[in-house]
C-alpha cells in the first residue's frame, strides 16, 4: 500500500488466497447459528463498541486514510473517520428496532395445496397430513413449495408414517380431466424415470418405501408418465432422495429427537424456498421458524400469503417477489437531495 503523495510504502497488506476466502466463510456458516440467536441489544452494544474504538483511535486513523488515499486533511478530518464512527453509531441504535413486518390478514380461498382461511390451524397431526398429501395431490409434488421433506418427531413418527401410508393408495391416480383424479402425470417421460430412480436410491440406501413408487395400474393408466404417490420412510439426512429435490409425488421421513436437531437436519439442505412447522406450542413453532435458513415458513398450514414476499435463501434463489415487496425487484430507486 503506496502513499500517492510520497510514493513511499506505508503498509502492507495480505492477499487472500480461494483457500483463505473458503475458510472465512466456513467461519461465517459455523458462527450463523449462535449469531442469529443474539438479541438486538447485544448486537447493538457490539456495533456502539466499534464506533467507540474509532473514536478512540481517531488520530491515528486520519494519519493512515491521508497517507493511503491522499486525501486532504480536511475530507479526512470531516468526512472520513468521523463518518466511520457516525455510521457505526446510527446502526448501533437501529439494531433494537424490530424489522418484522405485519401485514393485514388476507382471506385465502381452500385451494387443492391447503384450506383457505385467515390464519392456519392449531398442529394436531390432522394439518402435517393434509400440508404432506398436498405434495402428492398439487401438480403431482411438481410445485416449488412442496413440503416433500417430512421431519417428523419420534414420539409421532410411527403414526403420522401410519395416517400416510394409509393415505396414498386412496388417492386417486388418473387422466387430469377425470373429475375424480387427484394425482395427475408428471410432465414427461424422462421426469418419471427421475422420480422413480430417486425412490430406487432412497431404497437401496436404506430407506423403506412405505407406499407406492411404481407405475399405477388401471384403466386409462395404459399410457400417460404416472407414478403412484410414493413414501419413504426411515430416511437419514444423508440420502439422496433427501439432500436432493425429487419434483415428484414422494414424501421422504426422516425422524429426530430433539428440536436442535430438526434444525439442524432443516438447514443442511443446499435449498431454502419454503418451510413448514407443526407444534400445538405455536410460541415455539414461531422460535423454530425464526431459526430456519428459509425464505418463507409457514405455521400449522401449507397456506401462502401473496401479499408476503417470496422467494428463497441457499441455492433457491435471490430476491423477492409477490406484493409491494415485489415492486422493487423491478424498480430503479432514486434519491433528490436538495437544500432546505
Amino acid at each position: 500500500m503506496g502513499n500517492p503523495a510520497t510514493e513511499q510504502t506505508v503498509a502492507g497488506a495480505p492477499e487472500a488466497s480461494a483457500e483463505d476466502a473458503g475458510q472465512a466463510a466456513a467461519a461465517a456458516r459455523d458462527a450463523l447459528p449462535a449469531w442469529s440467536r443474539t438479541s438486538p441489544e447485544h448486537r447493538g452494544r457490539l456495533l456502539q463498541s466499534v464506533a467507540d474504538e474509532l473514536r478512540k483511535r481517531g488520530e491515528d486513523l486520519l494519519g493512515l486514510v491521508i497517507a493511503e488515499t491522499g486525501a486532504t486533511l480536511s475530507v479526512g478530518s470531516q468526512l472520513q473517520v468521523p463518518q466511520a464512527v457516525s455510521r457505526f453509531e446510527y446502526y448501533a441504535k437501529r439494531a433494537v428496532r424490530s424489522l418484522d413486518v405485519s401485514l393485514p390478514p388476507t382471506p385465502m380461498p381452500a385451494t387443492p395445496l391447503a384450506p383457505g382461511g385467515l390464519i392456519g390451524a392449531v398442529a394436531d397431526l390432522d394439518a402435517a397430513v393434509r400440508a404432506l398429501v398436498s405434495v402428492w395431490a398439487f401438480h403431482s409434488g411438481q410445485i416449488c413449495t412442496a413440503p416433500t421433506r417430512a421431519i417428523v418427531h419420534r414420539p409421532v413418527y410411527d403414526e403420522l408414517m401410519a395416517r400416510l401410508a394409509a393415505a396414498a393408495p386412496t388417492l386417486k391416480v388418473g387422466p387430469p380431466t377425470d373429475p375424480a383424479t387427484v394425482v395427475g402425470p408428471l410432465i414427461s417421460a424422462a421426469q418419471r424415470e427421475r422420480v422413480e430412480r430417486y425412490v430406487e436410491l432412497g431404497r437401496e440406501e436404506g430407506a423403506e418405501v412405505l407406499a407406492g413408487g411404481s407405475r399405477p395400474e388401471g384403466p386409462g393408466l395404459d399410457k400417460g408418465y404416472y407414478v403412484a404417490p410414493a413414501l419413504l420412510g426411515g430416511c437419514t439426512p444423508e440420502m439422496t432422495p433427501v439432500r436432493e429435490e425429487i419434483f415428484g409425488p414422494v414424501i421422504v421421513a426422516v425422524p429426530f429427537e430433539d428440536q436442535d436437531e430438526a434444525i439442524s437436519i432443516a438447514n443442511g439442505s443446499d435449498y431454502g424456498l419454503y418451510d413448514y412447522v407443526f407444534s400445538r406450542d405455536t410460541a415455539r413453532a414461531y422460535g423454530v421458524a425464526r431459526q430456519l435458513r428459509s425464505g418463507n415458513v409457514g405455521i400449522n398450514t401449507a397456506q401462502r400469503n401473496h401479499e408476503a414476499p417470496f422467494g428463497g435463501f441457499k441455492l433457491s434463489g435471490v430476491g423477492r417477489d409477490g406484493g409491494e415487496f415485489g415492486l422493487y425487484a423491478y424498480t430503479e430507486l432514486q434519491s433528490i437531495v436538495w437544500p432546505g
